[in-house]
């Protein structure tokens, strides 16, 4: 490995300072926070549904409550009052409910069935829980210094997924999450669209949608081998692959169903120092636990089709003048998991998961109007088992996750690619309780050491039905006229009247590709607490072999020479054994060379951070180093965030970060791919042979970004938090500021474009969010009722749209008499970068807890930016996209959700559940093209949910 260079530029000094700042509050016995938190106070909280009551006591004593729906679910809370210690009142508001609690800190308790009531005097090692905010399943962090999370479990994380049941679906109206493309001209649905049941893509923080970092149950899910090409998109509604890309590339290796999930925590900014390689944010998903008490089953269906689907005519003339009909389809998900104890410290769980989509399309005239079918799947299937040993609690988890998605061309007679995705993933973990410790006279309690080792195998393949595609000529047209027409093609392709040229006749396929990445990663993390607070501290190493092939050369011949073109009565074909015939043969080929790159990655880092509380003041410090054999880099990102509380229910934040990209090894692999060549050959005097001549010598592509500096963003944020004194709901308002540095950019030297360091961007936002659970007695029948709302006003600026983009030359655009490069382009596109937004929710629940009804709404503000017009002009060589003022208009959507459960004895239930996705039909500013005249607003999905 090369000689690292270490970078710490641009840097404060806050660092240093905070940990001196730290060292000051070491002078406070941790004893003394035990204490305080033991002091009475006076508590009054009337009887009432148990959820509700523990949310008061929270709220009254300060003591954090994690109660998991299953334990708190049809009990009522005895009523207390008075002046008490929080223990006391607890153990009050528990009585009659065959519950009781065990304080995991001094500042937060969990409910447990049975068992022992532990005193608050840090002799007991326990586990540390997660918190649910008095607002309801939605919060907002577990600590001060996480202004920038917002966390969801429960029925919240349910009502807020689309019908696909789409884990990502659950993040897309968060604050500083963006993914709508309001700009798009061709965004009609087609036959690929309806099917497409891969997670959706988003940018948090201004980021590319693949610089964020998701991580399931530990385990990062990440395709660090690259999802983004050259140039070019996934769209092949024309028919026409791109042959130097890999389809059905994804951010994500493992696509995750709702349904499984336990929480969903989106980290957006503020990031713990435990956190590395992005530069947008962290998205969490905790999967359902193995249950402990008893044998459980669930099952799930849901059903959605193109029937009870609305359609819109969205081209620019309003019209359909090719008659394209709406892609129908038909999607049906169903899920089964069984979970329970094995014995008193076994327990394991097993899911499984399908989805599939079915579509229907035409193909073109000229191949008889053959009438073809599409469809797609998605399963996944997941063991987990949970022990409890005197060597510490052990966790062996495995996913196996399938997707595919057939594509057939409507321009091609036969070309069929079966777009697919494979994904293993395997975790080992101990969590080894050390207990309370001292070290050089500092006393440590509640220490963990967790030890985790994982495995991510992904797959990616492009599966075509062979490797040579043909253009051949079923017609010459001249003069207005078809002038030749071949005889060695009507049974499979007929000439087309419509057309004013010549018939050609696509036949064949552009062959196999694929994309694959092995990690190896191993952690080693201590938690526990000191002086004041926390502390915590840990190390990684990953280990990525990744590979991109293509198994054979494709050949394309892309020009055909007939009889009539030639001026000869028939050709000579013996010799060439090589695309020829007595009508027509192959004049101009490419061949798209076989080739195997292969790279590997050793990624190391390690990180230490100190979480304090002092009286009103509290502070986290921290940093994390990185390096990585690629780059040869060794990053410093320091993490700070400073929180003052002056007084009850309201503080105020601010924090410097720096986050570090993971893209490296994208590059290594795509670099010295080799690139089409092309080739030419004629005939004499009908005679045609197998010499053939290159064109211009193509050679490989380059894509090294070994040796550049690391692209990384700096953060600063300002957060005032609180609780309104009219209805006692949470509030959050945020500030944040991303500068962006040292990013890929190309530069060029003469014709040769280099990759540097010289590209920079700007994220800026401010977000409000308000969380509030309301009281429903005032409502008869209704048992529960929660209100959630964010506005989010940002602004941002790249300097590349993608690191890929036309290898490495950046789009130029053309607007007002200029010309721009597009990723440094300062006015809004309406692509991920909508400039206002304002979201907000209702959850309610009804007849003790048989109704659900659940309503969400989203609305963009107008805005002004600029739009594509599809339309081109070359300035000094250089082809430019001409690029408009436009008005956008805004867009106001609402999602409905139902369920009702309409059996329920002991622990069996049967429930049947809807939704409605875009309520009134709103399609906002996005058109279609004639190819692609539908886009679908309004859909209907319908389900159904037992358990035993």
């Amino acid at each position: 490995m090369g000689k690292a260079r270490v970078r710490a530029k641009r840097a404060p000094k806050a660092v240093a300072a905070c940990v001196a700042g730290v060292s000051f509050f070491f002078s406070t016995p941790f004893e003394s926070v035990l204490a305080q938190q033991s002091a009475s106070r006076q508590i009054s909280i009337p009887a009432q549904p148990l959820a509700s009551a523990l949310v008061a006591f929270s709220r009254q004593t300060g003591v954090a409550i994690f109660a998991p729906s299953s334990a708190t679910s049809d009990k009522r809370s005895s009523s207390v009052g008075g002046n008490l210690k929080p223990d006391a009142a607890l153990r009050a508001l528990l009585a009659g409910t065959g519950l009781s609690y065990t304080f995991t800190s001094a500042t937060s308790a969990k409910i447990v069935a049975g068992g022992v009531v532990l005193p608050v005097d840090g002799s007991e090692t326990l586990d540390e829980i997660v918190v649910e905010d008095g607002a309801g399943p939605q919060f907002f962090g577990t600590a001060p210094a996480d202004t920038g999370t917002t966390a969801m479990s429960g029925d919240l994380l349910q009502v807020r997924k689309d019908g696909t049941g789409d884990a990502n679906a659950i993040l897309k109206n968060l604050p500083n999450v963006q993914y709508q493309n309001e700009a798009k001209k061709d965004g009609g649905d087609d036959d690929q669209s309806v099917i497409d049941l891969k997670p959706k893509e988003m940018s948090i923080s201004g980021a590319r949608v693949y610089e964020n970092n998701f991580i399931i149950d530990g385990i990062p899910t990440n395709n660090v081998a690259g999802s983004v090409e050259r140039y070019g998109d996934e769209d092949l509604s024309d028919g026409f692959p791109n042959a130097d890309r890999i389809y059905g590339l994804h951010s994500q290796t493992v696509y995750v169903p709702a349904e499984f999930l336990d929480t969903a925590t989106v980290m957006d900014s503020n990031v713990s120092a435990q956190y590395g390689n992005f530069q947008g944010g962290v998205v969490s998903y905790k999967l359902n636990e193995p249950a402990k008490d008893r044998l459980r089953t669930t099952v799930t269906t849901g059903y959605s089709t193109s029937d009870w689907a609305e359609y819109n005519l969205k081209t620019e003339s309003k019209t359909n003048p090719n008659n394209v009909q709406q892609p129908d389809f038909v999607k049906k998900r169903g899920s089964l998991t069984v979970t329970g104890p094995v014995n008193d410290w076994l327990s394991i769980l097993g899911q499984v998961s399908h989805e599939e989509a079915l579509t229907h399309k035409d193909k073109q005239y000229r191949y008889y109007s053959q009438r073809v079918e599409e469809d797609s799947d998605k399963n996944f299937y997941r063991f987990k088992a949970n022990a409890d040993t005197r060597y510490g609690e052990f966790s062996a988890e495995v996913i196996y996750d399938t997707y595919r998605q057939l594509w057939e061309s409507h321009t091609y007679r036969d070309f069929k690619m079966d777009i697919g995705k494979d994904t293993l993933t395997a975790k080992l973990e101990n969590t080894y309780k050390i207990g309370n410790q001292a070290f050089a006279g500092v006393s440590f309690g509640n220490v963990k050491l967790t030890s985790r080792m994982s495995y991510n195998g992904s797959e990616t393949t492009d599966d075509a039905n062979g490797n040579i595609a043909r253009i051949k000529k079923q017609t010459e047209y001249a003069g207005g006229a078809v002038k030749w027409t071949s005889t060695e093609l009507s049974d499979w392709c007929r000439t087309d009247p419509t057309l004013k040229q010549a018939t050609l006749c696509y036949d064949g396929a552009w062959g196999d590709s694929l994309q694959k990445q092995k990690q190896v990663s191993w952690s080693e993390a201590v938690t526990g607490d000191v002086f004041l607070g926390k502390f915590s501290f840990g190390t990684d190493y990953a280990y990525t072999d990744a590979q991109r092939s293509r198994p054979e050369d494709f050949i394309y011949y892309s020009q055909y020479t007939t009889v009539y073109g030639a001026k000869v009565s028939q050709f000579d074909c013996s010799k060439t054994s090589e695309e020829c015939s007595k009508e027509q043969f192959a004049s101009i080929k490419t061949v798209w060379r076989a080739y195997d790159i292969d790279a590997q990655l050793h990624d190391f880092g390690s990180y230490a951070e100190l979480d304090q509380t002092w009286r009103w003041f509290n502070i986290r410090a921290g940093a994390r180093a990185s390096l990585d054999s690629y780059m040869h880099n060794l990053d410093i990102a320091p993490r700070l965030v400073a929180t003052v509380t002056p007084f009850e229910d309201f503080s105020v934040s601010a924090g410097y970060n720096r986050y570090y990209n993971a893209q490296s090894l994208a590059y290594a692999i795509r670099d010295q791919q080799p690139r089409g060549q092309a080739y030419i050959r004629t005939q004499t005097s009908g005679s045609v042979s197998d010499s053939w001549t290159a064109r211009v010598v193509t050679g490989t592509y380059t894509n090294s970004a070994s040796g550049l500096d690391t692209p990384f963003s700096d953060e600063r944020t300002i957060s005032i938090a609180g609780k309104e004194p009219l209805l006692d709901g949470s509030w959050r308002i945020r500030f944040l500021d991303r500068r962006s540095f040292d990013q890929f950019a190309s530069e060029a030297n003469g014709t040769t474009y280099t990759l540097t360091n010289n590209g920079k961007g700007f994220y800026e936002s401010v977000t409000g969010e308000y969380l509030k659970r309301l009281n429903p007695l005032a409502v008869p029948y209704m048992d529960a009722l929660a209100f959630n709302a964010s506005f989010t006003w940002s602004r941002q600026r790249v300097s590349n749209d993608s690191y890929f983009e036309d290898d490495l030359l950046d789009d130029r655009i053309w607007y007002n008499g200029k010309s721009y490069s597009l990723g440094g382009f300062g006015a809004v596109l309406g692509n991920l970068d909508i400039p206002m937004r304002l979201q907000a929710g209702l959850t309610s629940r009804w007849f003790d807890g048989a109704l659900a009804f659940d309503i969400f709404g989203n609305y963009n503000f107008a805005f002004r930016g600029i739009r594509d017009t599809e339309e081109t002009i070359s300035i000094d060589g250089i082809t430019h996209t001409i690029y408009e003022d436009f008005d956008f208009s805004s867009r106001f959507t609402v999602d409905v959700a139902g369920a009702y459960t309409f059996f329920k004895e002991g622990d069996t239930s049967f429930t049947v559940d809807g939704r409605v996705d875009n309520v009134f039909n709103e399609t906002g500013n996005a058109t279609a093209s004639n190819a692609r005249p539908w886009i679908i607003g309004r859909t209907v999905w319908v389900g159904a949910k037992a358990t035993f």
